[in-house]
């Protein structure tokens, strides 16, 4: 049975396309980002410029047609591999076989136009859990507090969130489904509604007590007068 996937364009002369670097058979090229895509298309032209002289092509069991039904010709497909860079690596998250919890992934374009994989958990765990309104302070409460100093510092913590450590019995919660199978957080992921509450309150926790500093999301600020 053939699947048929449509394929639409939506011109935006405002903004620029997200596009990445993907390395297919070691050669690089620039994919566009598409959340919503079911599958990845390359043009024949690529096909050759990426697989050169072996760019021979298995028949494709699917076909795409454009939003008003006129159907596009399929050359055929490629198998290739898809690698996550810091899936299964460095303790942040691991591989599962069974989880009565799974969220589908969405990419995010970072602005520094590198990608994050985050979990779309508003269809399971942000469903059902109870939002942590924790207070997070505005623009104007930091600069109040920050006023009249001369000398600044910033520190900023890398994937802020997962800076904090998920006990065993809720990290099935923050379960992953990928085409590589299920993945589980060991850290708090991005996407789920409380983590900002959390976050936030666990960083005036440890800050606590120490003058002229404060945080804000995952920048912690301090100040001193110059001598």
């Amino acid at each position: 049975m053939e699947d048929t996937y449509t394929m639409y364009q939506l011109e935006d002369t405002k903004r620029k396309p997200y596009l990445v670097s993907v390395k297919l058979n070691n050669t690089l090229i620039n994919m566009e980002i598409d959340t919503g895509a079911s599958v990845s298309v390359i043009s024949q032209e690529t096909c050759k410029q990426v697989f050169g002289s072996d760019h021979s092509l298995e028949k494709s069991p699917c076909s795409l047609c454009t939003y008003t039904g006129e159907k596009i010709d399929v050359l055929g497909k490629r198998n290739v591999t898809v690698i996550y860079n810091k899936i299964g690596k460095g303790g942040n998250i691991e591989k599962v076989e069974f989880s009565e919890w799974a969220a589908p992934i969405v990419p995010i374009v970072k602005p520094d136009k590198s990608v994050r994989i985050c979990g779309d958990y508003k269809v399971t765990i942000n469903q059902v859990s109870k939002l942590d309104n924790y207070p997070i302070p505005n623009t104007d409460d930091l600069y109040a507090t920050l006023s009249g100093g001369q000398a600044f510092s910033k520190l900023d913590l890398s994937q802020a969130y997962q800076q904090i450590v998920l006990d065993e019995e809720s990290r099935t919660y923050v379960t992953i489904n990928t085409h590589k199978g299920l993945y589980q957080y060991n850290c708090l992921p991005f996407g789920v509604s409380s983590a900002p509450g959390i976050f936030q309150r666990t960083m005036e926790n440890l800050l606590q007590g120490i003058p002229k500093v404060v945080e804000s999301r995952r920048h912690s600020y301090h100040w001193k007068f110059k001598e």
